[in-house]
């Protein structure tokens, strides 16, 4: 009987990307291509493998819509430690990401409408937030900028702003500390 292994070494893939092209629920964390080609090896060597998810009745099924290309996220570090956070918190609250979606290959909305919510990660216009908010009401915005807090959930760093603050504060205490050692010298 064919292994994940044995797939694996004649598909020229990890045994990782294997297990996550055959199985329903995490299938799409796969490019299509690399899915097609594991499947193809797979049904060749006889493996069993089911397309259809597991029915989990307490799950919910998100949405994940990125405005960055893939190149954008595998060459950037940080979006790809936002991703993964993402995927793990999703993980330990029993959410399932059921669709990855990449703005620069087009977003049929009513697909976002079919998921329990949607996370969208990167920064996207008051108008395109709208138009998803149309077709589904449950909408969290990653890092994607402070100028949507009223329109849907933000989880945001703020960092220009905290850094602004920090500078501020600091800008003050080295005033005061310059006006204390004005004072020490040359007293009233």
């Amino acid at each position: 009987m064919a292994t994940i292994k044995d797939i694996s070494r004649l598909a020229q893939v990890s045994p990782g990307t294997v297990s996550r092209a055959l199985r329903p629920d995490k299938s799409d964390y796969v490019a299509k291509e690399t899915r097609d080609k594991v499947r193809e090896v797979a049904d060749k060597l006889g493996y069993e493998y089911s397309l259809q998810p597991k029915p989990d009745k307490n799950q919910l099924n998100f949405a994940l819509l990125t405005t960055l290309s893939l190149e954008e996220e595998t060459r950037d570090e940080y979006w790809r430690f936002i991703r993964r956070g993402v995927y793990e918190a999703a993980e330990s609250q029993n959410i399932n990401i059921k669709r990855v979606i990449r703005m620069d290959e087009g977003v049929d909305p009513q697909t976002l409408g079919e998921c329990d919510a949607v996370i969208i990660v990167g920064t996207l216009s008051p108008t395109g937030i709208n138009t998803i908010k149309s077709v589904n009401r449950n909408v969290v915005l990653v890092d994607g900028g402070s100028n949507a807090n009223d329109q849907v959930d933000v989880v945001d760093t703020n960092l220009a702003e905290v850094t602004t603050q920090a500078l501020t504060e600091m800008a003050k205490q080295s005033q005061t500390i310059s006006n204390n050692r004005f004072h020490r010298r040359f007293p009233p």
